[in-house]
C-alpha cells in the first residue's frame, strides 16, 4: 500500500521527549517512498519533584530543546557559516515536531514538581508551518474549563493523531483515502474536526 507519493520531497523530524534513559542523540534515518525521516530523543523531562522556574530543571531542558529546533532552522536553511552542505533550498520543505510519551500537570505537586497528566503540547516549526499558538486562548478556555478535569489536569483539545495526519497528508503527501489505515477509528472518531490548519498548501 503506497500511503506516501514518490515524487514529493519532504523532511521530517521528529523530536521525542522521553522520562526514560535513551542516548541524547540515537538517531534514526530512514526513507519511506520519496520522504526522509529523522529523529532524536531527549531524557529527563519525568520533574516530578523540584522542578523550578525560570532557572530550574525545566527550564534547562526547555533551552537545549529551544536551540536544537533553532539550530536545525539555522542549518536546513542555509544561513550557518563554514557548513558544506547545501541546505538552503531544503527548509520549506521541512517540518520539526516534539512528541512526548505522556502530559504534565499544569499545577505544582506538593514536592515543587509536575505529575503524569492527560494532555500535553507539541511544538512544530518549518518553512511551510502556519506558525501561532493554537487551543491555547479564552475561546478555547471558557472561565473554568481549563483545568476541568480533577481541578488539576489540562484538558485534551486536539488528539496527536489530528496533528500527525495533517503532517501525513497535507507535508507528505499521504493520500486522504488512506486516513483509517494510518490512524484506525480516524474517520469514525470524527478526529478530522480536530484539525487545525498547520500546514501551508
Amino acid at each position: 500500500m503506497a500511503i506516501l507519493r514518490r515524487t514529493r520531497f519532504a523532511l521530517f523530524f521528529l523530536i521525542l521527549l522521553w522520562a526514560g534513559t535513551i542516548p541524547l542523540l540515537a538517531q534514526v534515518p530512514g526513507e519511506v517512498s520519496g520522504v526522509q525521516l529523522d529523529g532524536t530523543g531527549t531524557i529527563s523531562w519525568d520533574t516530578h519533584e523540584n522542578q523550578g522556574q525560570a532557572g530550574g530543571t525545566q527550564a534547562v531542558l526547555l533551552s537545549w530543546l529551544s536551540y536544537g529546533m533553532r539550530s536545525l532552522r539555522i542549518v536546513l536553511s542555509g544561513a550557518a557559516t563554514n557548513e558544506p552542505r547545501n541546505y538552503g533550498s531544503i527548509w520549506n520543505k521541512t517540518v520539526v515536531t516534539t512528541l512526548s510519551e505522556f502530559g504534565r500537570t499544569s499545577r505544582e505537586n506538593g514536592s515543587f514538581g509536575t505529575d503524569h497528566a492527560n494532555a500535553s503540547c507539541l511544538f512544530l516549526e518549518g518553512g511551510g508551518v502556519n506558525g501561532g499558538v493554537y487551543n491555547c486562548d479564552p475561546s478555547t478556555w471558557p472561565a473554568g474549563v481549563q483545568f476541568g478535569i480533577d481541578g488539576r489536569y489540562l484538558m485534551e483539545r486536539t488528539d496527536f493523531r489530528a496533528v500527525f495526519w495533517e503532517l501525513l497528508r497535507d507535508h507528505m503527501g499521504a493520500s486522504p483515502a488512506t486516513v483509517d489505515d494510518v490512524f484506525p477509528g480516524y474517520t469514525s472518531l470524527n478526529l478530522g474536526a480536530q484539525e487545525l490548519g498547520l500546514i501551508q498548501p
